[in-house]
């Protein structure tokens, strides 16, 4: 069990690197010491990739349980993920290098996020609203909206299906043959 609140530092190996639409990066991580630890870190970081080697410096904080009827259990959410605790980064050292592969698939998952940021700028100001329904990434709606769609008992069309995603490769075959047509 990690200690709460007090500064740690240690060596664990990155699982996962996923990036969301408003910037961020949600990173998972395995330490021998801790297990899997979940947390995020902003655009501007130097984000370590899938596979590497590094050493992390923050705290570790027992999430809240939720105080209010129907609020989001963060709590809860960690468990079934199989994690215990929150982590909060405040350094990140890297020890490995990027091999080739693992650049490569960064920069794929830069040309996919790319490509999410450019067909949600075809909807403007219902850009928040695409990106959850036919991209299921709910990072760009607020807080106001999400508790508005689960009052009226409409939070699953955030939710994506497989009907919203044959919807959206529809849309998107649609693009394809206007621009082969044109061209």
């Amino acid at each position: 069990m990690p200690v709460l609140n007090h500064d740690v530092s240690f060596n664990c190996k990155v699982i996962s690197v996923s990036h969301s639409l408003d910037g961020s990066y949600k990173l998972r991580v395995y330490s021998s010491l801790y297990g899997f630890l979940e947390f995020k870190l902003t655009e501007n970081e130097d984000i370590p990739l899938t596979g590497d080697e590094i050493t992390l410096s923050g705290i570790f904080y027992e999430p809240d349980s939720p105080r209010n009827p129907g609020q989001f259990d963060y709590k809860s959410y960690l468990k079934r993920r199989g994690v215990d605790y929150a982590f909060m980064p405040e350094t990140i050292e890297k020890h490995s290098q990027s091999t080739f592969l693992r650049t490569s698939l960064r920069n794929t998952e830069e040309i996919m996020y790319r490509f999410r940021q450019r067909i949600l700028s075809l909807y403007d100001d219902n850009a928040p609203l695409a990106a959850s329904v036919f991209l299921g990434d709910g990072s760009l709606t607020d807080t106001a909206s999400k508790s508005l769609y689960k009052r009226n008992g409409c939070a699953h069309l955030l939710a994506v299906s497989g009907t919203h995603f044959a919807g959206f490769l529809s849309v998107f075959a649609f693009f394809l043959n206007i621009a082969y047509l044109v061209s």
